[in-house]
């Protein structure tokens, strides 16, 4: 590793990149001074084919990005950067769009990098939405039903919540009496009232389509 230093900006450098950033930045000083490794040094790159390279390794480490961002971290023109960009989405290789929220300018992104993230992200969220065990359910049950001790209902208003929130639940009449699991006490005078009623339910019978 070395340091290229601009009159505008410092990088880290791998060694590897060294013929490549020498023909981006021409005028850089390096420290240390070190020599890129023999099989690096074969091929002369062109400043154009160059920074597509180096454009292309950034984009596989940062995520989604702007050029904007990629071009200043270099100290680069845009206008370079996004020429670069330009080439590697027609390659394929890079995606531009909105990622991130909240992120206004479009951003750039490697095309395999993103499907891992994507990836990544739905695994999370399944994660988050795993049912339960069958034990915690049925803790879950108890305490929502009101049949655990710590959570019976208790007082004047006890009677009426139970019954809001078995609303709609088919019982025989002799069955609603007998709640001492989700009420301490059961006042039969609260039901003489009209405020709540009780019946059969009736449903439409449907001719058999068989004959």
């Amino acid at each position: 590793m070395t340091t290229a230093a601009t009159s505008e900006t410092a990088l880290w450098i791998a060694a590897e990149r060294l013929p490549q950033f020498a023909s981006v930045l021409p005028h850089a000083q390096y420290s240390p001074s070190i020599a890129a490794p023999a099989e690096f040094t074969a091929r002369s790159w062109p400043a154009a084919e160059a920074l597509i390279e180096i454009v292309r390794s950034r984009l596989e480490g940062l995520g989604p990005v702007t050029a904007n961002a990629l071009a200043d971290s270099m100290a680069l023109p845009l206008a370079d950067v996004e020429a670069a960009l330009a080439k590697l989405a027609a390659e394929g290789f890079a995606m531009r769009g909105s990622f991130t929220p909240g992120t206004s300018q479009s951003e750039w992104c490697d095309r395999a990098l993103l499907a891992r993230i994507h990836r990544y992200t739905v695994k999370r969220l399944r994660q988050e939405i795993e049912p339960v065990s069958s034990q915690d359910f049925m803790r879950f049950l108890g305490r929502w039903q009101h049949v655990i001790p710590s959570e019976r209902r208790q007082g004047p208003d006890a009677l009426a919540a139970m019954i809001t929130q078995l609303e709609g639940f088919e019982a025989p009449a002799a069955a609603w009496p007998g709640t001492p699991a989700r009420s301490a006490r059961h006042r039969s005078r609260s039901c003489r009232g009209a405020t709540w009623g009780c019946g059969t339910a009736r449903y439409p019978r449907r001719p058999s389509p068989l004959r």
